[in-house]
């Protein structure tokens, strides 16, 4: 079960609500109406408003005034909203119209704005769909409170299980395999409290804790729900949601923003720490030998004597291949520098190291013939 088998369990929700918002909608007789309400109550409501009038049918997104602030649309997304086709009337609500058998589009739009626009992350978080006013009942979400650990992870099972195709059962240690952004994941139910957590591993092994830290606070903030943890052999992310009165809601909820960390966030980091990791990898310091090398012949003419050559290598062939080996690796290195150049000067810059490393490879190589080959 990877973040994709989320989005697409979460996709095929509203695919279906969408069919029955278009359904409800061919139902009505002219003069009726139809609202779709998120979590809210009274005028913390947010409402889409549909009605039937002749052979039209339209659909209303009130104006910000009466929406609750985590739904308001910004300036940026009512331009959207008129790009799309929307229009805007004086009491400054966005209306769309269109002919009663075109009622699938208008669920379509319907549901765009309830995804897009006011981030409902699943069906569930909707008021059932009702005629007339419906702004002053409230959404209960049923719950269940959970018995222990392991009737809550019952919960969370059958939970996913409904929500996806081939679930996986838990492991020996009552985790739940889940997968994605190339990194090992699971969910995991805490032993001494009823919380559920979701867990990324985003690097087996930590070698500079100090920068891992560095790149977990810059991406922190991107992610405020997200909490990254780090030992010396691993680097987490985890996301976690109390579940003392468990809600399916909820976890859909939860599962919709951790596939979208593990979409957008997750790669990003990982690649990051890789990124760094191979940097450090980089910078191993070079053999006291081969830097003796390179001050004696600073301006890489190579103009170093054969002997004087191996004396510097204290006669040692195996410690002269690995040189050798260096000096080659750091030739391709600077060449491949040099072909991504923009500038001149910095391929310049480039191909000069290049030939540096190339001269200081054939004085090793002369070398090692002194070493091999004695006169």
């Amino acid at each position: 079960m990877t973040d994709i088998a989320f989005d697409a369990a979460i996709d095929e929700a509203w695919t279906s609500y969408r069919g029955e918002l278009a359904d409800r909608l061919a139902a009505l007789a002219d003069g009726e109406s139809l609202e779709v309400g998120c979590d809210g109550t009274g005028a913390e409501a947010a409402v889409l408003r549909f009605r039937a009038d002749g052979d039209e049918m339209a659909c209303e997104v009130p104006p910000n005034r009466t929406l609750p602030a985590s739904q308001r649309l910004d300036a940026a997304q009512g331009r959207q909203l008129i790009a799309q086709g929307w229009r805007r009337s004086r009491s400054r609500a966005y209306s769309w119209a269109v002919d009663r058998r075109r009622v699938d589009e208008l669920a379509c739009r319907a549901v765009t704005v309830l995804r897009e626009f006011w981030q409902v992350p699943h069906p569930a978080f909707l008021d059932p769909m009702s005629p007339g006013d419906v702004a002053d009942r409230a959404v209960v979400h049923l719950g269940t409170e959970p018995r222990g650990r392991a009737d809550l992870l019952q919960l969370v099972h059958r939970a996913l299980a409904r929500m996806i195709d081939d679930c996986p059962e838990p492991d020996d240690v009552g985790d739940i395999p889940l997968g994605g952004a190339d990194s090992a994941a699971y969910l995991h139910v805490l032993d001494d409290a009823p919380i559920v957590e979701f867990v990324a591993i985003l690097a087996e092994g930590n070698p500079d804790p100090e920068t891992t830290m560095r790149i977990c606070a810059e991406e922190g903030p991107h992610w405020p729900d997200i909490r990254f943890d780090q030992a010396e052999d691993y680097v987490a992310a985890a996301l976690r949601v109390d579940m003392t009165v468990f809600v399916e809601a909820n976890l859909w909820s939860a599962c919709s923003r951790w596939s979208h960390f593990m979409a957008e966030g997750a790669p990003a980091i990982v690649d990051r720490l890789h990124a760094e990791a191979e940097c450090e990898a980089g910078d191993e310091p070079l053999p006291p030998a081969l830097m003796s090398l390179l001050q004696l012949d600073a301006d890489g003419a190579g103009t170093l004597a054969p002997h004087e050559v191996a004396a510097v290598c204290d006669y040692d062939r195996d410690a002269i291949l690995g040189y050798i080996a260096i000096c080659e690796e750091q030739q391709t290195v600077w060449r491949s520098a040099a072909e991504d150049a923009e500038e001149a000067d910095e391929r310049a810059a480039c191909l000069h190291e290049a030939r540096a490393w190339a001269a200081t490879a054939k004085c090793l190589r002369g070398g090692l013939r002194a070493v091999l080959l004695p006169r």
